[in-house]
Order: C-alpha cells, then structure tokens, then sequence
C-alpha cells in the first residue's frame, strides 16, 4: 500500500508543477518579437532601394547604345528608370554626383556610388554605402 501512496504523491507533485511560458515570459517574448518586426520594417526599404539600383544600373547597362551615352543621358536613362520602380530619394542631382563614366577597353564603366540613410529610431540612423559598377559592352549599339 506504501508504495501506491507514493506513486501518488509523485503524480500529484509532478502536475502541480507545470512547465511553459509564464505570462511575463510571454510578455518579453512578445516585446522582442515585435522590436525585430519592427526594426526588419525600417530596415526593407533599404534592401529594396539597392536591389531596384542595382536593376537600373544593369537595364542601363544593356540598353542599346548604352556604349556611346554621355554621361547626362545616362543619368536620365537611370532616373526614368528609379521613377517606375519608385525610387523617390534620388533626384537627377544626386543622380549625377554619384555616377561616374570610365571608358574601358571593352566600352564603358559605369560606376554608381552613394549613402542610403534611415531614421529607425529618434537618434540612431542606419546608412548602407551603396556601390556598384557595371559594363557595357561596345559592340551593343
């Protein structure tokens, strides 16, 4: 009998303790899953905005006649082409301060470098120092 009442006593002291999350564990969990969330949505528009560069840069790049472009129809070739996809940060000025043309041995570097900054909080600012450079190719006319 001695041994059925401890059996008991143990199934009695084992669900008396119950194990998980308790409502200030779950609260934290929260609070850190909704910073993340948060910061991931402050943070995308920056991935966005270098993904749609690096687009316009290669459409630039392979354009028909890209090879023999001044370096203003360039800048405009990209500027319509950021105005599609929505790029309202850069202006044709910024445009031109952060393109440079090189002509190399096979046609032409064209060389896009510049700061995307963003607020994420009152004080702290994330900025990505975007570069890139493609080629065109001389015979594409």
């Amino acid at each position: 009998m001695k041994t059925n009442k401890n059996r008991r006593e143990k199934k009695v002291s084992s669900t008396d303790m119950e194990k998980g999350l308790g409502l200030v564990s779950l609260i934290f969990l929260m609070a850190f899953i909704l910073a993340g969330v948060s910061l991931g949505l402050k943070i995308f528009p920056i991935i966005s905005e270098k993904s749609k560069m690096d687009m316009a840069l290669e459409y630039v790049s392979e354009s028909p006649g890209s090879a023999s472009m001044s370096i203003q129809a360039i800048a405009s070739a990209l500027e319509k082409h950021l105005n599609v996809n929505y790029v309202t940060s850069l202006k044709r000025k910024d445009i031109l301060n952060a393109l440079s043309v090189k002509n190399v041995k096979n046609g032409k570097e064209i060389s896009f470098k510049y700061k995307i900054e963003r607020d994420i909080l009152e004080k702290w600012v994330v900025t990505y120092k975007y570069k890139n450079s493609v080629l065109t190719n001389q015979n594409v006319q």
